[in-house]
C-alpha cells in the first residue's frame, strides 16, 4: 500500500482550516487534479461527528486519465478531523484523514492518505 503524509503550519485560526478540511464539496477549487467532488448522501449528525458519502472525479488530462470514486466521510467536530474511506474501484483501499491541531493561534494541518489501486498502472 502506498503512503502520502504532509503537514504544514497555516496562519489562521484552527476552526477555520479545520472548515476547509471538512468542506468536502469545495475540494476541486483547491485541490490539484480533483475535478469533481460533491455529497451523495445525506448528512447524518450525532455527537460532534457528521457522517456522509461523496462522489470525487480525479482527471489527468496529459495521460486521458479519468476516475470517479465514492468515499464514506467523517468529519469529527471535536477531534478537527475529517476522514475519508473507499474501497470501490479504483482503488483495492483508501483512507485519507486531515487533522488540524492549534498551535499557537494557527492551524497545523496534517494530511495523511493510504492507498492501494486496483489497477497496478495507476498504482
Amino acid at each position: 500500500m502506498s503512503h502520502f503524509r504532509a503537514k504544514r503550519l497555516v496562519a489562521v485560526p484552527a476552526g477555520i482550516a479545520y472548515g476547509v478540511a471538512a468542506d468536502v464539496a469545495a475540494y476541486k477549487e483547491f485541490l490539484p487534479l480533483l475535478e469533481q467532488s460533491r455529497i451523495v448522501s445525506a448528512v447524518s449528525e450525532e455527537g460532534g461527528l457528521r457522517r456522509f458519502r461523496a462522489e470525487l472525479a480525479v482527471g489527468y488530462s496529459k495521460l486521458r486519465l479519468r476516475e470517479k470514486f465514492n468515499s464514506n466521510v467523517v468529519c469529527d467536530d471535536t477531534k478537527h478531523t475529517v476522514t475519508a474511506m473507499s474501497q470501490e474501484p479504483p482503488f483495492r483501499n483508501m483512507k485519507t484523514i486531515w487533522t488540524i491541531r492549534d498551535i499557537s493561534g494557527q492551524a497545523e494541518v496534517m494530511i495523511e492518505i493510504e492507498y492501494a489501486m486496483r489497477n497496478p498502472l495507476l498504482q
